[in-house]
């Protein structure tokens, strides 16, 4: 029997109908193959694999990762890696990945998250599991109270939607609080460019520290910009003006860096 390991944070989904529903929400066709990120026990992986995909799972535990190869199948690639120390953009492309699919440890799910938004893999969908709070706070949009750098980044690059919430009684052991499943897709019309994401993210990390702060009190631009927005904290400025914000911010970095 094997005894999760609180460290990693896992939860085991159990339900076969939340099962189904992620299956079901893909878009790509049978036959594509599938990044599954911490695959655990494999019940998930099963059911991607039944409804005719392959799967490249990469899974940390070196137990569940043993348990993982028993399962023999030829549809079925198991790597022993930690997901964070791999490049995401490369790995999808050397394995010709078409979608990620996760029920995240929640432990990595935000560094997760903020990896997908500096290395951009080039995937056609993404269905990832999360704490509710947490998906709540990616979905939010720029200019509310609950947004945030990683949302704000994440939606400039990706559609990102909720497509249903789930009980702590589809996994075991049960979590103490509920989860959302995401459902995000590249983006084809950003305003900014995919190159300059990681960028775009430390300069939003930078907006948002100290959030009660002005933007006055953290930037001093001399830009073609509203003035009222300096007035305004970082929460309180909508998608638009953030990249207008960071335009300014990143050719003032470059005018510096000649003089």
């Amino acid at each position: 029997m094997y005894s999760r390991r609180k460290a990693l944070g896992q939860h085991f989904l159990i339900s076969d109908g939340i099962a189904d529903k992620i299956v079901s929400s893909l878009g790509i066709p049978p036959g594509a193959r599938i990044l599954e990120v911490g695959p655990g026990r494999g019940f998930l992986t099963e059911r991607l694999i039944k409804a005719g995909y392959e799967v490249v799972g990469i899974e940390k535990d070196e137990v569940l990762f043993q348990k993982l190869k028993e399962l023999h199948h030829r549809k079925l690639t198991v790597l022993n890696e930690d997901i964070l120390n791999i490049n995401l953009k490369t790995f999808v492309e050397e394995h010709s990945i078409s979608a990620i699919v996760s029920n995240l440890p929640y432990v990595i799910s935000t560094r997760f998250v903020e990896k997908l938004v500096r290395e951009m893999p080039s995937v056609e969908e993404i269905v990832l599991m999360f704490q509710k709070e947490v998906a709540d706070k990616l979905i939010a949009p720029a200019g509310s109270r609950n947004t945030g750098p990683l949302s704000i980044a994440l939606q400039e690059f990706f559609s990102v939607r909720k497509l249903f919430n789930v009980k702590p009684g589809a996994f075991n052991p049960p979590p103490s609080v509920q989860s959302s499943v995401l459902k995000m897709t590249p983006l084809s019309g950003s305003s900014l460019e995919r190159e300059l994401s990681g960028e775009y993210l430390d300069f939003l990390f930078l907006l948002f520290e100290n959030r009660r702060k002005k933007i006055k009190h953290k930037l001093n631009l001399q830009c073609e910009i509203e003035n009222s927005v300096f007035d305004k904290r970082a929460e309180e400025i909508d998608a638009r003006m953030l990249r207008e914000l960071f335009r300014c911010y990143r050719s003032s970095l470059q005018s510096n860096s000649v003089e």
